[in-house]
This record gives structure tokens, C-alpha cells and sequence, in this order.
């Protein structure tokens, strides 16, 4: 990472408030100076429904699969602190953040993708840990909006899955008084999903000056229709990664 080109600029973190605390934290380490204005909120799905699917999941499914440190939080949330996790239930993750969560509610954690992202994770599962996908059957924790990679990925190869939407991701309503962005000095703006793009629309003037950097191509054609020119987009769908595209 190129920590000179960082220093003493000015990057809007558009994370919901949880994730944009800890991205603030790490530019700041390399000299930039953070803004943090959510652009979106998370609100987790608390209905019989999910609640019924995640026990089911945890009792019969081989391997429980999480996408975000928000998803392993509210699963730690619905799930009673003194139940039983089966031994024959494994746990796989996408990315350090998620593991730590995972660890910390579940006290394990099997599987960590080798690259930020559900095809990654897929990739690993059916390489090193699936012995017969068509027999085994696989969970997966994230938001209502998750990308499909992952779960298409599987059940091409003939995996049971089911998809536990734990939550979903809302942008921020229009705002009365629009943030003009441009008095504060913003030189980068960093977008890592669709509903930032449209909370961020909804909330703030974007300078054109300021050079806009998303995490990868759906937050990319989002960010294009809502009519930003897109900077740089990541290599990787990581916060280092998108750090390294800035110029």
C-alpha cells in the first residue's frame, strides 16, 4: 500500500457507522485524515420465519458459512447463549473481521477464504472441505442483498444450501439539508455497495473534484447509473485494496 500517496488526504467513508469506525481507524494509521458519514443503516430480520431457519441450520447443516461480522452478530443475538452447538457443525468465513466475529459468539472457526470474496470461500469449501458436496448441506448467514456467487457456486456443484437472510442493508433517507461536500475538503470518496451510492446520493453534493473509489463492479455500475464517474475500482473487494487504487 502506498502510505505516501495517502498522507494528508482528506477520504469520506460511507460505511454504515459500525464498519466505518474501524475503516476510519486504519486511514488514519497511514496519515490520510477519515470523514465518516454513513450513507446507509442495518436492520436485522428478527421475524419467526428467519429466527425458525437459522436453529434449523444450526442443527442439521454441515457447514454454516458467514459473510459479514454484522451476520455472525445477530446470529450470536438469536441463537441462546447456552445452546448446543453440534460438534459435526463446521464454521467458514469470509474475511479476518468475520472470523474474529465468528470465534468470539461460536468459539470456532474452520474455514477463512482465501480471498475476500464468496467465490473464494466456495472455491476453498469444495477444494479442501466438502468430501461429497451432493451429500452435504451448507448454510449461509449474510444480508437480504447478498451477492449469489456464493450459493450459485455451490449448488452448481450439487450442494444443499440455504440462504439465511439475517438482515438488510437501508439507505439513508433524503435529507432536508443536503452535506456539500465540497467545503470540507474531500478528496476521496470510498463506496462499498449500491445502497451507499444511493444514501450518499440522497444526503450529499459530490464534488467532481473528488476522485471516487468502489470496492468492486456492482458498486461500480451503481455508482455510474446514479451519475458519478468512478475513479478506480478495487482489485479485490478489501478496504487495503481500495486504498491501493487511490492516485
Amino acid at each position: 500500500m502506498k502510505t505516501t500517496v495517502l498522507r494528508g488526504r482528506t477520504i469520506l467513508v460511507t460505511r454504515a457507522v459500525q464498519d466505518a469506525t474501524t475503516w476510519a481507524q486504519r486511514i488514519a494509521a497511514h496519515g490520510a485524515r477519515p470523514v465518516v458519514m454513513p450513507c446507509l443503516h442495518r436492520e436485522p430480520l428478527r421475524d419467526s420465519a428467519t429466527l425458525a431457519d437459522l436453529r434449523r441450520a444450526v442443527a442439521v447443516a454441515d457447514w454454516l458459512l458467514f459473510t459479514s461480522p454484522y451476520a455472525a452478530t445477530v446470529a450470536g443475538e438469536t441463537i441462546p447463549a447456552n445452546a448446543r452447538i453440534p460438534d459435526a457443525l463446521h464454521f467458514g468465513v469470509i474475511g479476518r473481521a468475520t472470523a474474529i466475529a465468528v470465534r468470539k459468539r461460536f468459539g470456532r472457526v474452520d474455514l477463512v477464504a482465501s480471498a475476500g470474496t464468496g467465490a473464494a470461500l466456495a472455491r476453498d469449501l469444495l477444494a479442501v472441505s466438502l468430501r461429497s458436496p451432493a451429500e452435504s448441506r451448507v448454510a449461509i448467514a449474510g444480508a437480504m442483498d447478498s451477492r449469489e456467487e456464493l450459493p450459485a457456486a455451490l449448488r452448481a456443484a450439487g450442494v444443499e444450501v440455504t440462504c439465511l437472510p439475517l438482515y438488510r442493508t437501508i439507505p439513508e433517507q433524503i435529507a432536508a439539508e443536503r452535506r456539500q461536500l465540497a467545503t470540507e475538503g474531500i478528496d476521496v470518496i470510498l463506496l462499498a455497495s449500491p445502497s451507499a451510492v444511493t444514501g450518499l446520493m440522497r444526503i450529499a453534493d459530490v464534488p467532481t473534484s473528488a476522485q471516487i473509489i468502489t470496492i468492486g463492479p456492482t458498486t461500480s455500475s451503481a455508482a455510474r447509473a446514479a451519475g458519478l464517474t468512478v475513479a478506480a475500482e478495487a482489485a479485490r473487494p478489501t478496504l487495503d485494496a481500495m486504498l491501493d487504487a487511490i492516485r
